[in-house]
């Protein structure tokens, strides 16, 4: 699945209510990325870092991340794919349910792009207008 949105730039920290939030409610979600623009004053530069947080109710919680890379598929700073880095003998972990907040920075220079996910969790019974992302959310 994916979802189009207009990542925040220069935003304060995690909590910024500037950075949107989509809303995903996958039977089960093993990855979480983005697809920046390649050309344009949009593009990231070349060497880029990604950072995430846990929205909890304390505040924002730093999370680690493993890239997932896809076979054939040359590494590049316009796209990245992550799974959360949870300790445990599942190498595969899925994102639990929760908020996330990803800042894509790069290594020298100004680019800074925000965006966030909440990830619900589908069940049987749900109807489709209730997986539609929310702009209401907030943190």
């Amino acid at each position: 699945m994916w979802l189009a949105i207009e990542p925040a730039t220069g935003a304060d920290g995690p909590l910024d209510p500037r950075i949107p939030i989509s809303r995903v409610i996958p039977e089960e979600l093993a990855a979480l990325g983005y697809c920046a623009p390649t050309s344009g004053p949009d593009s990231p530069p070349e060497r880029v870092r990604v950072t995430a947080w846990s929205i909890v109710p304390a505040g924002a919680k730093p999370i680690e991340l493993r890239t997932i890379t896809l076979p054939g598929v040359e590494p590049d700073a316009s796209e990245g794919l992550f799974a959360p880095d949870m300790p445990g003998p599942e190498p595969d972990a899925r994102w639990p349910s929760g908020r996330y907040v990803l800042v894509i920075r790069g290594e020298t220079g100004r680019y800074e792009r925000w965006f966030g996910v909440d990830v619900g969790r589908w069940t049987a019974g749900d109807d489709q207008a209730s997986n539609q992302p929310d702009a209401s959310i907030t943190p």
